[in-house]
């Protein structure tokens, strides 16, 4: 799940709020070891490290991928798929030989 909001204590309580909702509706439990938050370039570190605090998550750049192709926050270059790429062709490798 993502969840976009301001770098703001409001915001930080509204999305703490949608994570409880969440649970209480699905019976599932939130992951804090699993939850990251990603943070724009403009919010100073003082904010980060408080909003941090406030979410119970740690801050993180890359968020990974997802179905196996990058999340991606920035600029997107070839490099991004390179893995993904190769992959690939390992993949249709494997075909062409059977």
């Amino acid at each position: 799940m993502v969840i976009f909001g301001e770098a703001t204590v409001a915001q930080a309580e509204i999305i703490t709020r949608i994570l409880q909702g969440f649970c209480k509706v699905s019976g599932e439990k939130v992951s804090i070891s699993k939850s990251k938050v990603v943070f724009s370039a403009n919010t100073s570190p003082a904010t980060r490290a408080v909003r941090c605090v406030n979410l119970q998550f740690e801050e993180t750049c890359d968020l990974g991928t997802y179905l196996g192709v990058p999340t991606i926050n920035g600029r997107v270059t070839r490099q991004t798929f390179v893995r993904l790429e190769e992959k690939i062709h390992k993949r249709l490798a494997g075909w062409a030989t059977k």
